[in-house]
């Protein structure tokens, strides 16, 4: 329907920019959340998240990156892998 609508009225010159706003084609409607609003709580879930790995592994399988060595020539003593905890 929108596609024979477009091509029956041609526009004058080219066409540099379009903005299409669909609306009223369900009911459902959606709120995004702040960034940072629920930090509190993803830091919780992150951290029973590891506490569960580290049950089942023996082990936290999750790690960040630390510069050790960022002078060296070498890439491998550049940064090394340090266990993630919270």
């Amino acid at each position: 329907m929108l596609r024979c609508t477009l091509e029956a009225s041609l526009p004058p010159r080219p066409v540099e920019e379009m903005e299409v706003t669909l609306s009223g084609l369900t009911g459902e409607t959606g709120k995004q959340e702040g960034l940072f609003a629920a930090k509190g709580r993803r830091r919780a879930q992150l951290e029973e998240a590891l506490r569960q790995l580290k049950a089942r592994f023996g082990q936290s399988p999750v790690y960040h990156i630390v510069e050790v060595e960022p002078w060296s020539r070498i890439p491998e003593r550049r940064l090394a892998l340090i266990d993630y905890d919270p």
